[in-house]
């Protein structure tokens, strides 16, 4: 089977796509090395592969983007057409990217992503429209987040911080000029990973500042009224943040932050009153137990023991699992008070 044959039985392989003499011709034209023609097979196999994807016929959906992968590598190399070297090629690596971490093959995804993100780094130097460099910019934030997630299934640490790094320069800079939700929201997906990364290394300082920056953007995107997922990010936040004052003896600001945590899940219980945002209302009580006065403690501690025990009543697996350890903490501290 030659490589015609066998390109043309890929697009005739899935029965959900039309496939008929028109692709045939389409490749035979596109092999001749014709700028449109390659152009369109690059299109052609790009649908095809989308409604693969759409039908979670991912291995068919792989090959199609590999076809398009090869002949966007091809225009790429001999067209002059602007899009064809800033949008084009990038896009066909980032679809490859995408069908490769659906198919679990991360480390393939990782280098299909990074190929893809340095064209765009490289296609900001070629551009001059302010709305292509923005998009452009847009897609750089979201191609890095992609790759952290990668790298968080991967375990490779020191490429996690290398492209937080990048996607909180270049979201910085989209939110600086732009002020859009969406660029405010990379910015604090970013600055968050960074800081909770420095925080368990014990960098203090440069933690504070990232927490800082994520909090200081969330409060100017109003995330306080935010959907749940956000409120959710948000307590985190405020709990880090709550934990670096009290490691900088700041007892005071980290019962702030404490506090802010705890009636962001009290408001999410009293909305969707799960054991999960129950939990997480006993955790708010134990944190604001370490820096309150004796009284303070005493009656937080009593609250959070209230909530576990009737978490441990009602949910008694998800007790054992998750918050057992968390009440021997209160109940130890308790202890103090009864001598």
């Amino acid at each position: 089977m030659n490589a015609l044959t066998r390109i043309d039985s890929n697009l005739r392989e899935n029965g959900d796509v039309r496939s008929d003499e028109k692709n045939t011709e389409l490749v035979r034209r596109a092999m001749m090395g014709s700028e449109q023609e390659i152009r369109n097979l690059v299109v052609s196999s790009c649908k095809m592969g989308d409604a693969c994807y759409a039908q979670n016929k991912l291995e068919e959906a792989q090959k199609y983007y590999l076809i398009a992968l090869k002949r966007a590598q091809q225009l790429y190399e001999q067209s002059e057409n602007l899009y064809d070297r800033v949008e084009t090629l990038p896009i066909v690596y980032e679809k490859n990217g995408l069908v490769c971490c659906c198919l679990n093959s991360f480390q393939e995804a990782f280098e299909y992503y990074r190929a893809g993100l340095e064209l765009r780094q490289k296609a900001l130097g070629m551009l001059q429209e302010k709305s292509w460099v923005t998009g452009t910019k847009r897609r750089i934030a979201l191609i890095c987040r992609q790759m952290v997630s990668i790298c968080e299934e991967t375990g490779d640490k020191e490429k996690i911080v290398r492209y937080c790094r990048e996607g909180l320069t270049v979201s910085a800079e989209l939110y600086n000029s732009e002020r859009t939700e969406e660029d405010g929201r990379f910015f604090v997906t970013f600055a968050q990973r960074l800081g909770s990364l420095a925080y368990l290394e014990d960098n203090i300082e440069p933690a504070f500042r990232y927490f800082q920056d994520a909090l200081t953007v969330r409060r100017q995107l109003q995330d306080e009224d935010g959907d749940v997922r956000t409120r959710e990010e948000l307590a985190a936040n405020y709990e880090f943040l709550g934990h670096i004052y009290f490691k900088k003896g700041d007892y005071q600001k980290a019962g702030e932050c404490y506090e802010w945590k705890f009636e962001i899940h009290r408001r999410l219980y009293e909305e969707q009153p799960t054991v999960d945002n129950y939990g997480k209302c006993a955790w708010a009580y134990y944190h604001l137990s370490t820096v309150l006065d004796d009284a303070g403690e005493y009656n937080c501690l009593k609250n959070a023991i209230a909530i576990l025990e009737d978490i441990m009543e009602r949910f008694p697996e998800k007790f054992e699992a998750e918050y057992r350890g968390l009440g021997m903490n209160c109940l130890g501290k308790l202890q103090r008070f009864q001598r």
